[in-house]
């Protein structure tokens, strides 16, 4: 935590806060226009998922076409998505991560317990990209260019006081991939260990105010991908949430089909000593 403090008040931080900015210039495609009520007890829960047979595929093929990253693979499906329903490809999500970045020499962040987390908005631009094969690689670019795994977002905006990033309301989406999670008995690979509904009750008042309009979140379990979008019961015509779910399943498949067929190749960013 001192680390950080001092950290929000240097050069190198202050050298992040144009890219954020850019983040928020165009907010990308409008999935829901008014809503009178964005409460936990006023929104709807669609559950989408995979078969354990696509999972794997997901989780073990996909990756080496293009040398991508699950978050890569699970975003672009939600930008064609997007654009499938409202005919704009570009979409602006808030991201969370894990924060647990390398960020400075001498800290080891295993030795601290507890939940880590970073918020921060990420805008996927597909606009004029066409194939499946040049979307994912053009999410996987636009994801690559987010500095520090997102924490500098956080640390500029709560820890520096930054004015113009602390006026920024939500977006719309947000979005975020817990991995491999197992609901009681065995522990799963990165240790989370979720306990059943029924044992634990509500986690979260139902007049709590949601931050975004619609929240993905995507885990696997049982070797399944399991993705619960979490939206208004207000929703345009055409933008449903279950809509934008079927759709979303649609294009994830199409693109674990590609994946599997394509000779794939190398993007940008996978040389990172090269000078750009």
């Amino acid at each position: 935590a001192e680390r950080l403090s001092a950290y929000a008040d240097s050069p190198d931080l202050a050298a992040q806060r144009d890219f954020w900015i850019k983040q928020r210039q165009d907010p990308g495609v409008r999935l829901f226009e008014a809503v009178s009520e964005n409460t936990l007890g006023a929104s709807r829960l669609v559950t989408t998922a995979l078969d354990s047979g696509e999972t794997s595929a997901l989780l073990r093929e996909t990756p080496k076409a293009y040398r991508t990253r699950i978050n890569d693979v699970l975003l672009t499906p939600l930008v064609e998505a997007c654009g499938e329903l409202t005919g704009r490809r570009t979409v602006l999500i808030e991201l969370e991560g894990h924060g647990r970045e390398d960020l400075f020499e001498g800290v080891d962040l295993s030795r601290t317990v507890g939940w880590f987390s970073a918020l921060f908005p990420v805008r996927l631009d597909l606009e004029g990209v066409i194939g499946v094969g040049e979307a994912l690689k053009a999410v996987k670019e636009q994801l690559r260019r987010i500095p520090q795994g997102g924490v500098g977002y956080g640390v500029l905006r709560r820890l520096a006081g930054d004015e113009a990033l602390g006026r920024q309301a939500a977006p719309q989406i947000s979005f975020n991939y817990l991995g491999r999670v197992s609901e009681g008995g065995k522990t799963s690979q990165n240790g989370m260990r979720l306990a059943p509904a029924q044992i634990t009750g509500a986690s979260r008042s139902p007049n709590r105010p949601r931050a975004n309009l619609l929240e993905i979140v995507a885990r696997v379990e049982k070797d399944r991908l399991l993705i619960d979008w979490t939206g208004p019961v207000e929703t345009s015509p055409g933008t449903a949430v279950q809509d934008l779910a079927d759709s979303y399943m649609r294009h994830l498949r199409r693109l674990i089909r590609h994946c599997q067929e394509a000779e794939g190749g190398f993007t940008l960013s996978d040389f990172p000593l090269l000078k750009q």
